[in-house]
């Protein structure tokens, strides 16, 4: 987080420094160009955010699709249970699953037993990592 400071800090040092005379002065160049660079200033953080958060985090990147198929297809799970990981994927509890996909609450842990026996892990955390972390 201290890059993400420093995008605040040596921006608006740079914009008030070039600009001090904009409030004596008020020419219409300035009227019109403050706001986009103050704009521009603003909008490095969040594309600064994104591009952060998509490369620690590779679910965002939106090759999870592949990651999944790829992971469903080495273990032979079903589709059905690839619509359960994926869901799982998502943070979704077992409730959350069953009103989802219009299933029991019975059916979704079956579900994730029978995932889970393919891929001999034992718990949603070993799942997520073993399709998120693994390659």
């Amino acid at each position: 987080m201290l890059s993400l400071s420093l995008v605040f800090l040596v921006g608006y040092s740079f914009f008030a420094f070039l600009h001090v005379d904009f409030y004596f002065l008020q020419t219409s160049v300035h009227r019109v160009y403050d706001p986009l660079m103050l704009l521009a200033i603003n909008l490095a953080p969040v594309i600064w955010l994104r591009w952060f958060y998509e490369k620690r985090n590779p679910a965002a990147t939106g090759n999870r699709d592949h990651q999944l198929e790829e992971f469903c297809g080495r273990f032979g799970i079903s589709r059905r249970e690839s619509e359960i990981i994926r869901e799982v994927l998502e943070g979704k509890s077992n409730k959350e699953i069953e009103d989802a996909l219009c299933i029991s609450s019975s059916t979704v842990k079956n579900h994730l037993y029978n995932i889970y026996q393919k891929v001999g892990i034992n718990s949603r955390s070993e799942l997520i990592h073993r399709i998120l972390v693994e390659k």
